[in-house]
């Protein structure tokens, strides 16, 4: 069959119509491709960037106790601090066999210094959750600026148990502070305990501050819808060179 030369030109026509569309469509797909990475990418930079900024807002604060921090342009950063402690008993974290748990019974200063002053006599409950992970505990309470250490041991289970400590048959160990206190520590002896066994002190009034939880927000970009980051830190009270002195002696 003969087409015509019209013919044949709206067929030439027809496929070149055919083989643009697909190349534009081949062509946006690509696009739209390569939009969504850089997009993609962008984003990724700017969480960088706003988990940088609020590290940085948390470095600030550590040096200045200046909560709001502005970095490069657009970018801004917050700390929001939570008081650790302050209530009538404190839980710790999992104890390590022989490294020593701090419970601080006298305040801190602005700069995080010590009030030496200490605390007054109390009566402090010393509770294992769980006795068998425990075992026996070296307690010791640091008074009169640290220089002089009242040292108590509790046999908290019996097969794991310290000549002249002494013997519980429930959970619990309870002791009597001294004037002027600085720090209690509990050291277990034999065991370090999982994360589900606590050690708890308590007693009936309210333990001065641990520490610090810090909660640090990055922004970049517009402050209202940019990326941001958050950063949390626990930031608890550090040991004096002269109380580490003397507790790195009784070990």
């Amino acid at each position: 069959m003969k087409f015509s030369i019209k013919e044949e030109r709206g067929q030439v026509a027809l496929i070149v119509l055919l083989v643009s569309a697909v190349v534009l469509s081949l062509g946006l797909s690509v696009s739209r491709k390569t939009t969504v990475e850089t997009k993609v990418d962008t984003d990724e930079e700017l969480l960088k960037q706003a988990f940088n900024t609020a590290e940085s807002s948390i470095d600030k604060y550590l040096v200045t106790g200046e909560t709001a921090y502005s970095g490069g342009v657009g970018e801004s950063a917050t700390v929001a601090i939570d008081v650790i402690g302050n209530g009538t008993s404190l839980v710790s974290e999992s104890l390590t066999e022989g490294k020593p748990a701090f419970f601080w019974l006298t305040t801190h200063n602005l700069d995080g210094s010590v009030n030496l002053a200490g605390s007054g006599m109390e009566n402090i409950k010393i509770c294992a959750n769980n006795t068998a992970d425990v075992g026996a505990l070296k307690i010791e309470n640091f008074y009169s600026g640290g220089t002089k250490v009242k040292r108590f041991g509790a046999n908290l289970y019996s097969s794991d148990s310290v000549n002249d400590f002494d013997d519980r048959s429930d959970n619990c160990y309870t002791l009597t502070t001294q004037n002027g206190s600085l720090l209690l520590t509990v050291t277990p002896i034999f065991k370090t305990t999982s994360g589900s066994t606590t050690i708890t002190v308590e007693k009936s009034s309210n333990f001065p501050a641990q520490g610090e939880d810090l909660t640090a927000t990055g922004k970049v970009g517009d402050q209202t819808t940019g990326v941001s980051r958050k950063v949390r830190v626990r930031i608890g009270y550090k040991i004096p060179a002269f109380m580490l002195d003397a507790l790195t002696t009784l070990q």
